[in-house]
Parts: structure tokens; sequence; C-alpha cells
């Protein structure tokens, strides 16, 4: 699946080494299945492989990440994006982020 997203060999590596690799094809699929066009496929791809760094944590691709744990993340991913000027509060930022 990812091979659809990635032409560049080395990018390709790196997606397909990243956490949660099955659960990101499959929510991809899911998404695709739902009338994504590639387009929105494509840049739901690079998020998925941004959110499954931020959970790598203890290097487990198979353990159960918590709400809590969710809302973390994405308060200090709000807070990079605002701090680095991607985004104009930590409201829409966070809710896109657990999104």
């Amino acid at each position: 699946m990812l091979e659809r997203f990635f032409k560049y060999q080395s990018v390709l590596t790196r997606h397909k080494n990243a956490p949660f690799v099955k659960e990101r094809e499959r929510y991809l699929i899911h998404k695709e299945k739902e009338g994504c066009v590639q387009a929105t496929l494509d840049r739901i791809a690079r998020e998925l492989f941004r959110v499954a760094k931020r959970f790598q944590g203890d290097g487990s691709n198979t353990r159960e990440i918590k709400p809590e744990e969710i809302q973390k993340v994405a308060n200090d991913w709000a807070q990079e994006q605002y701090q680095s000027g991607r985004a104009k509060s930590l409201k829409w930022s966070r809710k896109l982020f657990v999104r």
C-alpha cells in the first residue's frame, strides 16, 4: 500500500520501518474505501508517519495507546506547531492531531 504514496526507495523504507506500519496501512485502506482522493491519502500517509513516530517511545509496535497519552502527545505537538509559527492556536493543532 505505501508503495502508492512514496516513489523514492529511501522514503518508502523510512515509512515501512516506522512504528505501526500495518495499522497505518489499514487506516489508509479504510479512508480509500470511504472515498478519499489520492491527494488526501498522500497527506494522511505523511501525517500518520509523524504521529506514529511520536508514539514509538518503548519501541513496541503492538502496545495499547491510552487516551491520556494521546492528549499529552497532542498537547506537545500543538505547542511545537504554535511556537514554530505553523499554527495560530493550540486548540486547532491539538484537535487535528487527535483526529
